[in-house]
């Protein structure tokens, strides 16, 4: 983000209720704004010079309309299964099926992931160690994949790319910098491929066009006819996009 956003977390109080939000204030942002994200629920976009007092004033006027929708949120995250990280569990990426073989030991100082066909081999110290060795796997599979289609895209268009970077972001699917640079979320290894793709399209359409007016939409569905209905799956399915 550098000096583009800052973000800092609050808490407001509804009717004796605590609400935990995140407060993110960005450069580019006009008015305050409430937002439900995928992981992290209530976020509020503030300008820049906005304080965050202004920010509780805010969430208590428009509390009406985002409780239920926390609510409806918090409901969805309990219907998510997620996997046991456990020998003989199946894991996805882009749709891809690999069989988890494990293998815990206190004694081990690092943790490491082995691809062997369709079977991942994970060494790790203890549960924790494994998920974020699965996580690392993850993180590598989407910087191939990033790396090759953004580049594909991006040189259909005539368009020159920078840096292509995998993160852990908390509220994106996807960023273009000012410098090109092109960073995306490693959580969309979990969706399927032409859902990546669509992100990958999504960014790389901002190189030409840094805002989302008429004629970035009109290059996204030059790119990707179903663009429409990969952006309605990501809405509606986020939340199952988790370890």
């Amino acid at each position: 983000m550098g000096t583009e956003e800052k973000t800092q977390q609050g808490v407001v109080v509804v009717d004796n209720q605590d609400y935990i939000f995140t407060a993110r204030h960005s450069r580019r942002a006009r008015r305050i704004t409430v937002r439900l994200r995928v992981w992290e629920g209530l976020e509020v976009v503030l300008p820049w010079r906005t304080r965050l007092a202004d920010a509780l004033v805010f969430l208590r006027r428009t509390a009406p309309w985002w409780i239920p929708k926390l609510t409806q949120y918090k409901e969805k995250q309990k219907s998510v299964v997620r996997c046991r990280l456990e020998s003989g569990e199946t894991i996805l990426c882009l749709q891809k099926p690999y069989e988890l073989d494990i293998d815990i030991d206190s004694l081990r100082s690092r943790s490491r992931v082995r691809e062997d066909g369709s079977v991942l081999r994970i060494a790790a110290q203890d549960h924790q160690g494994v998920a974020e060795a699965l996580q690392r796997w993850y993180r590598k599979q989407a910087r191939y994949y990033f790396e090759e289609v953004a580049r594909y895209y991006a040189a259909e268009i005539g368009e020159s790319v920078g840096m292509v970077s995998v993160g852990n972001q908390r509220s994106q699917w996807g960023s273009c910098t000012p410098r090109r640079c092109l960073c995306f979320n490693w959580r969309l290894m979990l969706s399927t491929e032409p859902i990546a793709r669509y992100v990958a399209i999504h960014e790389v359409a901002h190189l030409r066009h840094r805002n989302h007016g008429a004629d970035f939409w009109r290059l996204v569905v030059q790119l990707d006819p179903l663009y429409k209905e990969h952006r309605r799956w990501l809405r509606t399915n986020a939340h199952h996009l988790v370890l």
